[in-house]
């Protein structure tokens, strides 16, 4: 995925590899919303943005519709394909894109007729490497947009702008 990223921005193969760090981990979170008898008023996940560069979600096959995505301000019904894998581009990858990727905003809807299961497999940066934009993607015509980041700082700045409403890709814009 990381090559396919790469050569989306028409740059060397190895380049988001480079900037993501080969010693990466994959975290994997298992889901499971239980029903709600008023799905309207009750959220399996928050609206949030994920700080992985990219996420893979298996979702529940036999529930449609429990994940909405964002996009201009209009929220979207993710479709549940069976047999197929929902990927998304994080935190990290519009950082490292210099925001070509958009990291992709999102929520988790509880079912009124059922309970819903999903595993998410999170594609993180090492841990102590600090990622910025691919710099190849600056130019004077492309100016850098965000700071660099680790994830110790990245969880410092959650810590403090989740609880505002705000993302940390706000807080990483020069």
């Amino acid at each position: 995925m990381l090559k396919a990223m790469a050569r989306c921005l028409d740059l060397k193969d190895d380049s988001v590899i480079k900037e993501h760090g080969e010693r990466g981990s994959i975290d994997t979170r298992f889901g499971i919303y239980p029903r709600c008898a008023r799905p309207d008023q009750v959220y399996g996940v928050h609206l949030n943005s994920d700080r992985s560069t990219i996420t893979i979600l298996l979702p529940d096959k036999n529930v449609a519709e429990g994940l909405h995505i964002q996009k201009d301000d209009q929220w979207f019904k993710v479709p549940v394909i069976p047999g197929a894998l929902f990927i998304n581009a994080g935190d990290y990858a519009e950082v490292m894109g210099n925001g070509v990727f958009k990291s992709v905003i999102h929520e988790v809807v509880t079912n009124a007729e059922r309970e819903r299961f999903s595993a998410a497999a999170f594609c993180n940066a090492e841990p102590e490497k600090e990622v910025g934009p691919i710099k190849e993607l600056i130019s004077t015509n492309q100016p850098q947009f965000y700071k660099k980041v680790n994830m110790k700082t990245y969880k410092q700045l959650f810590s403090e702008t989740y609880p505002q409403g705000k993302r940390v890709l706000d807080a990483l814009k020069i």
